[in-house]
């Protein structure tokens, strides 16, 4: 072929074919417009129930709210489904549009299955309405009634025989205070299905009337065990909230001693101590444990310290008395005064020394007298030798000092008489408990006035100071007449390193009180 023909073919084919060319871009530029159409759902109300739903499937998903978009020259298929809820239309608009539509609402189909162009519609809403149930009841309302109600049992219906609920609603319960049935919920009278229900989610299509469905019970047994032998059993209700026998009766009627200082209980197969048992649906077995009751003494120091402390608590069991023989060391407890100590623990009168034979025979005690325990804690006190109980002063006289003028005496006014009396030796011999005031064993009184006689006249004088002689040994005190016996002989013994044995009468050969003006 020659080069001329060629080009000619050429030329040829090129006005043919740009004009289609140019006519199937346009045809495809139409095509691939796309147009959006919103889908939703719209509920006149809302189930409670968890297997309600509505939906609209496209393309085979579910969706309760979605946009398609497509060619404008499509066709798409929606179908509507529900459970719980029946369908009512499709309307063109939103959820607002739908919302503020009057009563009389139009809708585009009322068929499940829809094919709509995509340029029929830019918003379509699938309308559904729960479903609603008229209910009858003719049950019994307690098992085994010899008759039956036909009321409902609401207590907001009084005597209504009928009751509207929505799909999902929760239906009434009965009670029963016995163990031997259980309600269980409703039946259909005339359903074969026998279906029980205890919400409103009816799959009938009949008329409902619901009757009552009372499950007898089936029975178990609660076996009581003590290591691996059997004590006791007893058959009981599944489900039954049951008490568990009292522990003490099971133990005698075994002829097992409990033994003071232990609690005993009931465990499950945990070891979880229980007293009662309920919602069981298989044998049940329980097990017997002891365990050391903790006992708390709490000590009444009567002043005295332990650890320097005026608290002192303890906490034992019966093979635990650590803490309490700690209180036998002796050199942590003190007292007020030299003198005295503790030397033992009262509990209900009787007298416990502070060692560890007379710490556990106490701990003992306390348990064989508690042997169940106790609640709170058990009160001991300190018994504290005070060694002098008496304070004895064979001689007290009375004189002035050399810085008062005067006869030596010392004189007390009397009022009555209007006399002035001498006062020596007018209290030789007092003695008193070491608790009592110096006054008391002088008998003079801080509020007393005493005088001393100079020329015939009588002069007031104060108080000043004491000087005790004990054996050959003189001592000057300063003391307030207030001050216990105890602080005198505390101020002695530790002022001068005076050992005096350990007696119950702490004597003073004798006592000069002096004053002075």
């Amino acid at each position: 072929m020659s080069r001329s023909i060629s080009k000619l073919l050429i030329i040829c084919a090129m006005i043919v074919l740009f004009p289609l060319m140019i006519a199937g871009t346009t045809l495809a530029a139409y095509y691939s417009i796309d147009a959006t159409v919103a889908v939703a759902v719209a509920l006149d109300r809302e189930s409670a129930s968890a297997d309600a739903y509505a939906n609209v499937v496209y393309d085979g998903k579910s969706y309760s709210e979605t946009q398609i978009s497509k060619s404008h020259t499509q066709t798409i298929t929606l179908r509507a489904t529900s459970n719980g809820y029946t369908f009512q239309g499709w309307f063109v608009g939103d959820a607002e549009a739908y919302a503020n539509a009057s009563e009389d609402v139009e809708f585009v189909s009322t068929d499940a299955e829809i094919s709509v162009k995509m340029t029929d519609y830019e918003n379509l809403l699938a309308v559904f309405e729960i479903n609603t149930y008229t209910v009858n009841y003719e049950y019994e309302a307690q098992p085994n009634a010899t008759s039956k109600t036909v009321t409902t049992p609401e207590d907001d219906d009084e005597d209504a025989v009928s009751r509207t609920y929505d799909f999902g609603a929760t239906l009434p319960t009965l009670t029963y205070s016995g163990n031997e049935y259980s309600f269980r919920g409703w039946r259909i009278v005339g359903d074969t299905t026998g279906t029980v229900y205890t919400t409103a989610n009816f799959n009938y299509t009949g008329d409902i009337t619901l009757e009552a469905y009372w499950q007898e019970m089936s029975k178990i047994i609660v076996t009581y065990y003590n290591n691996g032998t059997v004590l006791t059993s007893e058959e009981i209700y599944q489900e039954q909230q049951y008490t568990l026998k009292d522990v003490s009766t099971v133990m005698a009627d075994a002829s097992l001693t409990e033994e003071a200082g232990y609690s005993y209980a009931w465990t499950d197969a945990s070891g979880n101590v229980i007293t009662e048992i309920s919602g069981k649906t298989e044998n049940f077995n329980v097990y017997l444990t002891r365990s050391e009751i903790s006992y708390t003494i709490n000590v009444t120091t009567n002043g005295a310290t332990f650890n320097g402390s005026e608290t002192v608590t303890g906490t034992f069991t019966i093979s635990g008395l650590d803490n309490i023989l700690a209180w036998a060391e002796t050199s942590s407890w003190a007292t007020e005064y030299s003198f005295h100590h503790v030397t033992a623990l009262s509990y209900n009168s009787v007298e416990y020394a502070l060692d560890e034979t007379g710490l556990t025979n106490l701990a003992n005690a306390i348990i064989t007298a508690n042997p169940n325990g106790v609640e709170g804690t058990v009160s001991v006190e300190t018994v504290i030798d005070e060694y002098f109980t008496t304070t004895t002063a064979s001689s007290i006289t009375f004189t002035t000092m050399l810085n008062v003028d005067g006869d030596g005496y010392v004189y007390i006014y009397n009022e009555t008489s209007d006399e002035y009396s001498a006062k020596s030796d007018l209290n030789n011999g007092n003695s008193a408990s070491s608790t009592a005031t110096v006054g008391y064993l002088l008998n003079i009184s801080a509020s007393q006035t005493y005088y001393t006689l100079n020329n015939g006249v009588y002069s007031p004088i104060s108080f000043s100071k004491l000087i005790i002689e004990i054996g050959t040994t003189t001592i000057e005190v300063q003391v307030d007449l207030n001050a216990s016996l105890n602080d005198l002989i505390e101020n002695i013994l530790s002022a001068n390193n005076i050992s005096v044995a350990e007696a119950e009468t702490f004597t003073i050969d004798s006592i000069i009180v002096a004053f002075e003006g």
